[in-house]
């Protein structure tokens, strides 16, 4: 009896560490990109993502940031909702939206972005991406 106890308490402790979320995490560096980055082909698609990027909250309903300017996603709406309110050209650790994504808190409030816990969060070669772009003066290219 004692033998099976310490069976089962054995095999609780294993199930319950596996649930553990690990919100510590930090992802390992991408490489640098040394080429131009460009906002319409390359930073607007991650923005957009459906898979539980900025768009999802920020598509104009009532989100000070509004991706979609009035129903019509484009990158031009985009680019004029982020800059220069939350870019700062060439310093992508100062830029706000950068901080956001990295940190998951809207910079200068208790906001948690993205709000669903389980939406799917940038990889670090697109965080390279939106930060090289930042970093190379953030044009509107």
């Amino acid at each position: 009896m004692k033998k099976v106890t310490i069976i089962s308490l054995a095999v609780l402790a294993l199930s319950i560490q596996s649930c553990r979320k690990d919100y510590n995490y930090v992802a390992p560096a991408a490489a640098p990109i040394t080429t131009p980055v460009h906002f319409a082909t390359e930073v607007y698609p991650l923005l957009m993502n459906a898979a539980g990027h900025c768009a999802d909250c920020h598509d104009g309903s009532g989100s000070a940031l509004d991706f979609v300017n009035g129903g019509t996603p484009t990158a031009s709406a985009a680019y004029a909702s982020l800059f220069p309110t939350y870019i700062v050209a060439n310093d992508a650790l100062a830029s706000q939206l950068y901080i956001s994504i990295t940190t998951g808190v809207a910079s200068g409030s208790n906001k948690i972005m993205p709000k669903d816990v389980n939406a799917v969060v940038y990889t670090p070669a697109e965080l390279e991406i939106i930060k090289t772009w930042i970093n190379q003066g953030a044009l509107n290219n």
